[in-house]
C-alpha cells in the first residue's frame, strides 16, 4: 500500500505520474537525533495515497473500460455511462481486472503500515528514530468534516484524532505534520485557527499529547511541490 523512495524529489515524481488528481497523499520520513531534520536529507520516503471506496473503484474501472473501447461520454447524461457500462458488460469486466485496494485516507494507510515501517527503520538505523516527519497534501480530516475517516478498527474517527493516537502510542518519537492545503471544515480558516483545532484534538482521554505538532508547508517546501504540479 506504499512506495519507498530514496529522495523527496523521487517521491514527488512518483506522485506526479501515478496518482489520480483527486487523490490526497502523505509522505513519511524519519530522522535520528544526530541527523539534521532537513526533509531533503533523509534516507527513505514512504509514499501513501488515499483510496476510493469499493464502489468508487468499480466506477473508475468501468469508466476506464468504456474509454478504452470508445464508448465513454457518448450520449450519456453527465458523462458517466454506468447504465451503458452494464449493458455492454464492461462493469463486470471492470470487476475482474484484479484485486481492489483497501479503502482509506492516505494517513490511515500510513498508520496501518507504521509497525512494519518502524521495524525496517530500527533494522537499518540500529535504533528507533527520534523524529517522524509527515508531509501532507491537505490537513488531516477532523470530526467536524462530513465523512471523517473510519476504516481502521480500534482507531478514533478522523485522521487528526488517529495521528494524535499514533503519537500517544509512540511517545519516544517526536512527530511533525506539515500540510499544503486546508481540507474540509478547515477550508477558509486561518493558520492560527487550524493550529487551535489540532491542539484541541491532542487532548485524548483528558491527557494532552505533547509529541506531535502541525504546521503549514514552508515556502521552500511549497515551491518544491509546485515544481511537480502537486498543488
Amino acid at each position: 500500500m506504499f512506495e519507498v523512495c530514496r529522495s523527496l524529489d523521487e517521491a514527488y515524481t512518483h506522485l506526479l505520474f501515478t496518482r489520480e488528481k483527486q487523490r490526497l497523499w502523505t509522505i513519511l520520513t524519519f530522522a535520528t537525533a544526530a541527523e539534521d531534520v532537513d526533509i531533503k536529507r533523509q534516507g527513505r520516503y514512504y509514499v501513501f495515497t488515499s483510496t476510493a471506496s469499493f464502489g468508487g473503484q468499480m466506477f473508475n474501472r468501468a469508466r476506464a473500460a468504456l474509454t478504452d473501447t470508445g464508448h465513454y461520454g457518448k450520449g450519456v447524461i453527465g458523462g458517466i455511462p454506468l447504465a451503458h457500462a452494464a449493458k455492454e458488460g464492461l462493469g463486470i469486466r471492470a470487476l475482474r481486472l484484479g484485486d481492489y485496494d483497501q479503502e482509506g485516507h492516505a494517513e490511515e494507510h500510513m498508520i496501518e503500515s507504521i509497525p512494519r515501517i518502524l521495524a525496517q527503520e530500527v533494522e537499518s538505523r540500529g535504533a528507533l528514530p527520534a523524529r517522524g516527519i509527515i508531509l501532507n497534501s491537505d490537513t488531516p480530516c477532523t470530526t467536524a468534516d462530513k465523512n471523517p475517516s473510519s476504516t481502521l478498527p480500534g482507531w478514533p474517527a478522523s485522521c487528526t484524532a488517529k495521528l494524535c493516537q499514533l503519537a500517544k502510542s509512540h511517545p519516544q518519537i517526536q512527530w511533525h505534520v506539515f500540510y499544503m492545503r486546508k481540507f474540509g471544515a478547515l477550508q477558509g480558516k486561518s493558520v492560527v485557527d487550524v493550529g487551535r483545532t489540532f491542539t484541541a484534538a491532542k487532548r485524548l482521554q483528558g491527557v494532552a499529547v505533547s509529541n506531535i505538532d502541525m504546521y503549514p508547508y514552508t515556502q521552500l517546501m511549497m515551491g518544491q511541490a509546485q515544481q511537480f504540479d502537486l498543488l
